[in-house]
């Protein structure tokens, strides 16, 4: 679609599909917001229960990596391979030498957060550089969410 200068109706496949995956991710979210010690207990053992608060640092990173959506994907279909590779090497550089500064001090706290804080900072960049050079968002949006119900109610509709 991009190299067939279709740009409308991938920035619309785009934004659809990033809202149909933030759906369930949000769920799973919020299902560990709410009982992340007791989910833990339930599939690991009552020892686990303290590692709720990792797993909801952890969650977070991974929830927006959801809403970003696939930056890295068109960047690297459009032949931008190396602001995905400076992206992950930035932000590898930020996890590791976080990770050397928190993990002494705070244990799997400081390790989730130095993980997390990578991925948020990979997905900004990679956010940032797809639509500084392709003019695409791939990150959530509430046009997504209006494109996935018109999306929904059509097929309906035909059935």
């Amino acid at each position: 679609l991009y190299t067939s200068n279709e740009h409308k109706k991938l920035a619309r496949l785009l934004s659809i599909a990033v809202s149909l995956v933030a759906i369930p991710s949000a769920v799973i979210f919020m299902l560990f917001l709410v009982a992340g010690g007791e989910f833990l207990s339930l599939l690991f053992g009552e020892r686990y229960y303290s590692g709720a608060s990792t797993l909801l640092i952890l969650s977070s990173g991974y929830l927006l990596n959801v809403f970003a959506g696939s930056a890295a994907v068109v960047l690297a279909m459009t032949g931008n391979e190396s602001r995905v590779l400076r992206s992950a090497l930035v932000s590898s550089l930020i996890s590791v030498g976080s990770g050397l500064v928190l993990v002494p001090q705070f244990g799997s706290i400081g390790a989730a957060i130095s993980a997390s804080s990578g991925l948020v900072v990979y997905n900004a960049f990679l956010c940032w550089h797809c639509q500084k050079v392709t003019h695409l968002r791939t990150y959530i949006s509430l046009r997504g969410f209006k494109e996935l119900f018109l999306m929904l109610r059509n097929s309906l509709k035909q059935n």
